[in-house]
Formats: C-alpha cells, structure tokens, sequence
C-alpha cells in the first residue's frame, strides 16, 4: 500500500485515515471468466480456440450475456477476419458445432473489423459485453 502522495500531505490525509485507504471499490469483472449456460460451464477460451481453428479467422473472442429465455446466460462470438477474406456467421457456427456440444456453440457470432484490447494487449471483454 502507499504511504501518501509526494509533497500533498493535504491529499494524503483525505485519502489514508487510519493505516487505511479511504473510499470504496468497485469490481467491475469477473474474478475468473466463465459463462454460465444452462447450469453448464462455459470457458471463453476453450471456443475461442474453436475460432481460431477456421482458416478465415484472424481473431476471435468469446464473451457471455444474459439469456432472456433462461436464468442463466449464452454465448456471443465476436470474430474478425483475416486480411482479405470474407466470412459471414453461418460459417462459422457450423464450424462450431461440428466441433463443440450444443451448449457451448455461440448463439451469435458477431462479425467485426477489430476487437477492443486493453492496455495490456488483452481482449477487452468488458468492452465487449457492452456491446451485447
């Protein structure tokens, strides 16, 4: 934890009371991404790599969304493709039942010409759940 803020005592004092930093956090992310579809487990990667698997697919990622058909939620795919090559979402959910059970085939595939990253060079899924 910090001590304080270089040469703002006045900041210091209204931020660290006590040993402690005072204010409230906030988790906006889950701890582990999983998508629950069903009472079933669903790992964005495992499909991501799925994706990755077509020929035409230059990057994928996969996010959860609620389900207004259940208590739970369903796959969205978002995928990019490779220079030069034109895909549509039929192609691809084909590809991925041929390869995945039922439950984790997207429901939707989204086609887009690039995905939100981090700072980091991450997939930004919480970018791409607001998108849902």
């Amino acid at each position: 934890m910090m001590t304080g803020y270089r040469n703002q005592p006045e900041e210091t004092a209204q931020t660290i009371r006590n040993g402690f930093i005072n204010g409230f956090v906030f988790i906006t992310d889950r701890k582990k991404d999983v998508v629950f579809v069903k009472g079933f487990n669903v790992f964005p990667r495992e499909v991501e790599e799925v994706l990755y698997t077509h020929p035409k697919v230059g990057m994928a990622g996969v996010v959860g969304a609620p389900d207004p058909r259940s208590a739970g939620e369903r796959v969205i795919a978002f995928v990019v493709p490779r220079n030069g090559e034109l895909i549509d979402e039929d192609e691809i959910s084909k590809h991925c039942a041929s390869r995945l059970v039922s439950y984790k085939c997207p429901t939707e595939v989204r086609l887009a010409a690039q995905l939100p990253m981090t700072g980091a060079h991450k997939l930004d899924r919480i970018a791409m759940r607001r998108a849902v």
